[in-house]
């Protein structure tokens, strides 16, 4: 649960941090510095959240129904109705248009390591748990990534 100071800058001052936390944001541009950068400010828990709502949004998108985002990222079906009314009142029109993009280079051979991952996890279930649990998804993603190329160079 996010806990906010009860004292509360000024409108203008949050407007300030505001722009200046967006501007950080979009000067990163390296994926491995904007990962620190994710570590270094945000909680465990606050980083499991947005990554959370994120793949809400994602499978969403990409038409998986309630149970199956339910099971698959342990989520309530009150937070992922809350995800799908912010989209259904277009609050998340510029993210799903990226996502949407995203999703249309993914079928086309991208590298995006989250949309493949996302895809493996979907496809064979959550793993078993124990010691080794995300062995089979590895594997199975190197798999993947193996017939990807397999196919890359069937084309060429």
């Amino acid at each position: 649960m996010v806990r906010i100071s009860k004292k509360q800058p000024t409108e203008k001052v949050l407007a300030i941090m505001n722009e200046q936390f967006i501007k950080h944001i979009a000067r990163i541009g390296i994926p491995k510095e904007a990962e620190h950068f994710f570590h270094e400010m945000f909680t465990q828990a606050e980083q499991t959240m947005y990554m959370k709502r994120f793949a809400i949004l994602v499978m969403l998108e990409r038409g998986y129904s309630f149970s199956v985002i339910r099971r698959s990222l342990r989520v309530s079906q009150t937070t992922i109705s809350r995800v799908q009314n912010a989209r259904n009142k277009n609050l998340f029109d510029r993210t799903a248009l990226h996502i949407g993009r995203r999703l249309k280079k993914t079928h086309k051979n991208d590298d995006s390591n989250f949309f493949r991952f996302l895809d493996v996890l979907l496809r064979a279930g959550l793993p078993p748990q124990g010691k080794g649990r995300w062995k089979y998804v590895w594997d199975m993603m190197e798999r993947d990534e193996r017939k990807r190329q397999a196919r890359l160079a069937h084309r060429r």
